[in-house]
């Protein structure tokens, strides 16, 4: 008799859950045309909470099928996991997720008077998202497709800068629509299939293959002579063009002039004929290289190391005959370590570019270095304030008594005072090599 009383009990709060939580199921909303989902909630604000719950029952079934499409799509390497493009990709198609569950409707709702309990059913219409989704996914493959064709025409014609724009735009809308895509995956019983048969892996293959034809010639200006810190005798001339069954130069092709160590000499671009040229100035010890490399704005960073192999290196020897010797001097470096530390990595830089330091030269390297507060706020852990240190350097030749050359050189940096933030800005201090020289070569000795 117990065991009946136990049994009843039991069976009268089972069925006291409505039949669509149990089942996850409706007769009114059939699981072709809605997702459903459920939810529970006791205590304080059940109600509401089993109405989150429902909704998030919702969205948790969705994110499983988008992952699942976007899974699909990388182990079919339609995708490049490694491009700029896919976290953005990732992070749209979640946020396209949310927007849709602003339309997840709760659409019944059931109370269990003896277990306190709030039960809730949410739905969203698949159908309302569907059609007004494919026409956008549809409208955009279109596009994609003439941006894909007018890249081909721009290849025939020679323009290989304007085809690998083109490839790029059209890379960078298919992760876009393809985070549309995999949604419309999501809730569709038929995959959409598009009748263009382009893939972002694809179009990246493509652009690599169009980079991997570019080349960059020398034309003149290597194996020169020249002394430190004056210019050259001759320009540097390159060419740019693309290796395609013809040689065609690429016209407004972006060429940068580096020396070794990484100083830009100058950005520039090259003429009809593919033609860029620059003046640059001598320095260094000895043997130096400058580098001419090729660049395209705002390609992503997956094709950065085949673009960086685009370059054609110059090389020319320093004479150091006639080259005149400097005096260091920085006002304050035997009572400031810090100072002197500057005054050290200064001779340092001096003398890396082929000159020599000596304590009583004719011409002098003198500067001192000031400094300001830009701004102090409260930060977390307290304040912090921001120090700009400036060295000011000037050439000036004793014989003469005058000044003949000068430069500045800031550093900022942040600090819990403003002695730390000022220490920390001198030791991060960095000298300019092209500016020194060019102050340096003001230091002539006639012949």
């Amino acid at each position: 008799m117990r065991f009946l009383l136990l049994t009843i009990l039991f069976s009268s709060y089972v069925f006291s859950q409505p039949n669509w939580y149990k089942t996850q199921t409706h007769p009114k909303y059939p699981k072709e045309f809605y997702i459903l989902g459920i939810g529970a909630a006791v205590g304080e604000d059940a109600r509401e909470t089993a109405k989150q719950n429902a909704i998030a029952d919702v969205a948790s079934q969705i994110k499983v099928q988008v992952q699942s499409e976007i899974t699909s799509l990388e182990k079919e390497r339609i995708i490049n996991k490694e491009s700029d493009y896919y976290s953005e990709f990732q992070q749209k198609s979640k946020t396209i997720v949310d927007e849709i569950l602003t339309g997840c409707e709760i659409v019944e709702m059931d109370f269990d008077k003896k277990a306190k309990t709030w039960y809730a059913l949410a739905v969203l219409d698949k159908q309302r998202y569907l059609a007004s989704l494919e026409d956008e996914i549809e409208n955009a493959w279109m596009q994609i497709k003439k941006l894909y064709e007018d890249a081909q025409s721009f290849i025939g014609a020679g323009k290989v800068l304007q085809a690998i724009q083109n490839l790029k735009d059209a890379q960078q809308k298919i992760y876009d629509i393809y985070s549309k895509q995999v949604f419309y995956n999501a809730l569709s019983k038929i995959p959409y299939k598009p009748d263009v048969d382009l893939t972002a892996s694809g179009i990246e293959s493509e652009i690599r293959d169009l980079i991997s034809r570019i080349k960059i010639e020398k034309v003149s200006g290597d194996n020169q002579v020249g002394r430190i810190g004056e210019e050259l005798p001759e320009e540097l001339v390159v060419k740019v063009f693309y290796q395609g069954n013809v040689l065609v130069p690429i016209v407004n092709a972006n060429v940068v002039f580096a020396y070794k160590t990484g100083e830009v000499i100058e950005r520039t671009t090259t003429d009809e004929q593919g033609i860029a040229s620059i003046k640059a100035i001598a320095m260094g010890k000895r043997a130096n290289q400058i580098i001419a490399s090729f660049s395209i704005p705002g390609l992503p960073s997956e094709y950065a190391r085949i673009i960086s192999q685009i370059k054609a290196e110059f090389t020319y020897t320093t004479s150091a005959e006639m080259t005149p010797s400097v005096t260091v001097s920085l006002k304050g470096a035997k009572e400031d370590k810090l100072i002197f530390d500057v005054m050290k990595k200064l001779t340092q830089a001096i003398e890396k570019n082929g000159y020599k330091v000596e304590d009583e030269a004719r011409f002098v390297v003198g500067g001192d270095i000031g400094s300001r507060v830009v701004s102090s706020v409260q930060g977390v852990g307290g304040m912090l304030y921001t120090v700009e240190a400036e060295l000011n350097l000037f050439l000036k030749d004793l014989e003469s008594g005058q000044i003949i050359g000068s430069m500045s050189i800031k550093s900022r940096a942040v600090g819990k005072s403003e002695r730390d933030a000022y220490e920390k800005a001198l030791k991060g201090m960095k000298f300019s090599n092209k500016e020194l020289v060019e102050m340096l070569s003001n230091a002539k000795i006639e012949e």
